[in-house]
């Protein structure tokens, strides 16, 4: 059956990109099974213990001071590439500001709440590399709540960086310890 030699022939193919340490090869041809059979427990099992794998072993620790603002991680990802983020710890949230109706202000990311996350979650941010040949650096991609846990694949590639999503003028008092695992590694 040519239906049959093929789904073993890529399943073989899987295996030896997997020994060969070419993961992301391993998981297509996991991919491409089932395109053709959806059903496969076994290779739905296999894919998923593969897209797990990528957080064992690499992990990198960053301590989210509240009281200051975006943390450098010392990290860089890339573009679609999974990260696992794992946050622990508590901070108090003091507030010392006179605002109106609308609000704390969110025009400067890199000053100002960020309006799409969650007040005193924290965040993350992507700051991609300068361009050859261009004045301005590229805008950073974010920013985008981690909370307590958070499995991304990053839309650009760039450094990490961290920041409690708080409002300035505040007294914020702790720190939030956040791991970062799988497709990570040190800003070059």
């Amino acid at each position: 059956n040519l239906e049959r030699s093929y789904l073993t022939g890529m399943y073989d193919l899987a295996e030896a990109y997997e020994q060969a340490g070419q993961l992301e090869k391993a998981k297509r041809a996991l991919e491409e099974i089932l395109k053709v059979k959806p059903d496969a427990e076994g290779v739905k099992n296999r894919l998923k213990e593969l897209q797990d794998a990528v957080f064992d072993g690499t992990n990198h620790v960053v301590e989210v001071d509240a009281s200051k603002g975006w943390i450098a991680t010392g990290v860089f990802v890339r573009k679609d590439e999974p990260v696992r983020f794992a946050a622990d710890g508590s901070y108090r949230f003091i507030v010392n500001e006179s605002t109106g109706p609308d609000g704390f202000a969110g025009d400067d990311v890199m000053r100002d709440m960020a309006s799409n996350v969650p007040s005193g979650a924290v965040m993350a941010l992507i700051v991609p590399p300068p361009r050859q040949g261009q004045r301005q650096p590229p805008p950073p991609s974010g920013p985008f709540t981690i909370g307590s846990a958070r499995d991304l694949e990053p839309p650009a590639d760039g450094m990490l960086l961290l920041r409690i999503n708080v409002p300035p003028g505040n007294k914020c008092i702790g720190k939030i310890r956040v791991t970062m695992s799988g497709n990570i590694q040190p800003n070059p």
